[in-house]
């Protein structure tokens, strides 16, 4: 690339986060508001509903940007052009609000924001400086590296703070995952769709896994946060959620990115982790999730009172069939 051409998209990139900043309040679009119109690509009945629907996905989402940024297009690109560091809130607002609406909203809401989410997408592009690869946000095989990352994160801490699933619930979770990666341009038959081709996946992609010098910059910045005004209050919460994502993290990527702590820290997040989440499923606490993430919060909850109708649905179909059976056998 010509040095006409870089300073032309580190141009293009301080431009295309002064309008994310204007925009920041703003509506984020794909909220439908009212009641849902349908259960989505999932449903009240699946795995993806039940890790998607817990606060642990809170701490995924920070597991899943240090794993992210080990690829290095997609730390070059975040660093170029993410609002992470002037628009803290509004970065973790949008990034919630694509991930509870993609596995728990219903299709309007999913396609709404997987579309919104991918135009943006569409603007970012660069290249990475330590092996000259220009790239653009959307490329199939950063898409794909994005979205296993996700979805694997949010399993992760799941397992370590709510008790490990079952290997056909594990299998079922990344099968479904599969449906949600066509909204971000991988096909459903192309991403990994059980636990063992993930684990697969993740060999194949180590080669391309380091840290270059844009991740380093972000690695910096989520080990000691210079919070924007408005997130300064969110900084006990940061802290917490770092504490308990790390331990998720293998160990070769806590040594690589240096998002590490003592293992003192990592076994004592157990029991902490354990209690934290369950807390933060009690209703004293969605003001507060409320709060920072509107739009996840509603997306969640809509989904939650969708599965408390849906086990109601159960039960009664159970009693309507036990009565049947009573008055068969009386009959």
């Amino acid at each position: 690339m010509a040095h006409s051409d870089a300073l032309t998209s580190a141009q293009e990139a301080a431009e295309f986060r002064r309008r994310r900043h204007q925009r920041r309040r703003q509506p984020i679009p794909g909220v439908t508001g009212g009641a849902r119109e349908d259960d989505g690509l999932y449903g009240p009945d699946t795995i993806t509903w039940r890790v998607w629907s817990k606060p642990t996905a809170i701490i995924a989402a920070y597991r899943a940007t240090i794993v992210q940024m080990m690829l290095p297009p997609v730390a070059t690109g975040v660093n170029a052009f993410s609002t992470y560091r002037s628009d803290t809130l509004g970065r973790a607002r949008r990034t919630g609000h694509y991930f509870a609406a993609v596995a728990l909203g219903d299709r309007r809401t999913a396609t709404e924001t997987a579309r919104f989410v991918n135009a943006l997408h569409r603007q970012v592009s660069g290249v990475e400086p330590s092996t000259g690869r220009v790239f653009t946000a959307d490329e199939p095989d950063l898409a794909m590296y994005v979205h296993v990352t996700s979805w694997q994160s949010a399993l992760a801490v799941y397992e370590r703070y709510y008790g490990r699933l079952s290997d056909s619930d594990r299998d079922a979770f990344y099968t479904e995952s599969a449906r949600g990666s066509a909204l971000v341009g991988v096909p459903a038959r192309e991403a990994p769709a059980t636990h063992a081709e993930v684990r697969e996946y993740y060999r194949d992609m180590r080669p391309q896994l380091w840290v270059n010098l844009d991740a380093r910059a972000i690695y910096d910045w989520f080990m000691r946060p210079q919070m924007t005004w408005d997130a300064l209050p969110t900084l006990p919460a940061w802290e917490v959620i770092k504490r308990l994502a790390i331990p998720t993290i293998p160990r070769w990527m806590r040594e690589a990115t240096g998002i590490d702590q003592p293992r003192s820290i990592d076994v004592a997040s157990l029991p902490v982790g354990a209690v934290a989440t369950r807390a933060l499923e009690a209703q004293v606490f969605n003001p507060l999730f409320r709060m920072l993430l509107p739009e996840a919060h509603e997306i969640q909850q809509s989904a939650l009172a969708r599965m408390r109708e849906h086990r109601a649905e159960r039960r009664r179909a159970r009693r309507a069939t036990r009565g049947r059976s009573a008055a068969s056998h009386h009959g």
